[in-house]
């Protein structure tokens, strides 16, 4: 068995003490799947205090990071973004991902429970395999004054 074949996955010794792991998963190409629960609308004056946690099912084991954005003032404008969370590792199944916020995502939060107007945010996530194939998921919800 030879590190590089195909759908194996074991250890091996490179001399009498030192083992290594190897995942052959070369072969793989077929991107993940995955699939976000959040809330249809979330209260402003609540985010921001904590992180925002999100429930991520996902059919492989890999790496996700996620971003919470709202659009910018005017269309040429960048989105901006609220909270994100760094690359975690992710197992086959359900899982749970903390969004922490900015500076700049409280600011925003507090002018949305000043003017009093909702505003319509994007949670998107990016899911990396062991393979490096890559599936960006995403869903939209309501941030309410």
């Amino acid at each position: 068995v030879l590190p590089g074949d195909i759908g194996i996955a074991g250890w091996i010794s490179t001399d009498e003490s030192k083992f290594l792991f190897f995942d052959a998963v070369a072969g793989d190409l077929t991107p993940p799947v995955g699939k976000l629960t959040l809330a249809k609308s979330l209260k402003a004056k609540k985010l921001g205090k904590k992180a925002l946690k999100v429930s991520l099912s996902s059919n492989e084991v890999g790496k996700a990071s996620s971003k919470l954005t709202i659009p910018g003032k005017t269309k040429k404008s960048k989105p901006v973004t609220l909270a994100s969370s760094k690359s975690m590792n992710v197992k086959a199944g359900k899982n749970t991902l903390a969004l922490k916020f900015s500076k700049t995502g409280k600011k925003s939060l507090k002018a949305i429970s000043k003017k009093r107007k909702s505003a319509k945010a994007t949670l998107t996530v990016r899911l990396t395999d062991a393979s490096g194939n890559v599936t960006t998921v995403g869903k939209s919800t309501t941030i309410e004054p």
